[in-house]
């Protein structure tokens, strides 16, 4: 074993040139597959926050109705069933339905979230007017669209029920409103939604972001109103149950192999329907 060592070291010293270029292409090939392999899963984790972001872990879970609408008869003769094009109140998704969703698959569902739309909303000051699209909200809409809460804090479905309460973008307060974000709390709000005079308190201010609104003029911007679900049911008429909502699920969890789960699962109530 000496003996191997020594010859080694013997050849290494006569061939000094060979041996560093020997080394330095070993020391460039590893440090070059560390390299890639950095830089591989530093993109990945990129790819995947940018994907998140764009609601990649987002699954859209609705109510239609069946396609299969033909059915046979006693005798064979092939019958069209005409049935309501739209599901009753008794055929939507309930929060039972959500909450026992929710249990069952906790470890993979981050939020769940509902929103209503009740309309577009028209304020008027002095000789300026805005236009806001009103959309009611479920408390898991704001943390799970990162809307940045500044001042006062969100509705609440569990106290704000059918209640005029609301949320404003920072710049429609200090744009249109004339006070600060801060000041704009507590403050009444004397919109038209449809053409139907309505008042609300504003109780939260958040942080208007340029892609989170629908543009309007050039002028104008057109932020978001945020309103109790049940205050936008009231307005707009709608169902006390959902005919759609969203799930998205934790970072952890394999959305494509989990889409076919929640069908599977939310489908299991409509087995008879």
């Amino acid at each position: 074993m000496l003996d191997n060592i020594i010859m080694a070291l013997q050849s290494l010293s006569a061939n000094k040139m060979r041996a560093l270029l020997t080394m330095l292409g070993i020391i460039i090939g590893i440090g070059s597959v560390i390299a890639i392999e950095t830089v591989g899963n530093s993109l990945s984790g990129s790819i995947t926050d940018s994907m998140s972001g764009f609601g990649a872990s987002n699954i859209t879970v609705s109510v239609t109705e069946k396609e299969d609408d033909d059915a046979n008869t006693s005798q064979g003769v092939r019958m069209r069933l005409f049935r309501p094009s739209n599901p009753d109140e008794s055929d939507l998704i309930t929060d039972t339905m959500l909450e026992e969703f929710r249990t069952a698959f906790s470890d993979k569902v981050k939020y769940i979230t509902v929103s209503e739309s009740a309309g577009s909303a028209t304020y008027a000051a002095d000789s300026d007017s805005a236009t806001l699209t009103v959309t009611g909200i479920n408390d898991e809409y704001i943390p799970a669209q990162e809307v940045e809460l500044l001042y006062g804090r969100a509705v609440n479905n569990n106290t704000d029920t059918d209640k005029k309460l609301c949320m404003v973008a920072d710049t429609f307060a200090s744009d249109y409103m004339g006070v600060s974000p801060y000041n704009a709390i507590g403050k009444e709000l004397n919109v038209k939604i449809n053409s139907t005079p309505y008042t609300f308190y504003i109780v939260g201010v958040y942080k208007y972001e340029e892609d989170e609104s629908i543009s309007g003029t050039s002028t104008q911007t057109v932020t978001s109103m945020y309103i109790p679900l049940s205050t936008a049911k009231t307005i707009s008429g709608g169902n006390k149950n959902y005919s759609s909502v969203t799930v998205m699920s934790t970072a952890e969890t394999d959305v494509t192999s989990f889409i076919n789960t929640v069908e599977e699962y939310f489908a299991s109530y409509y087995t008879l329907n």
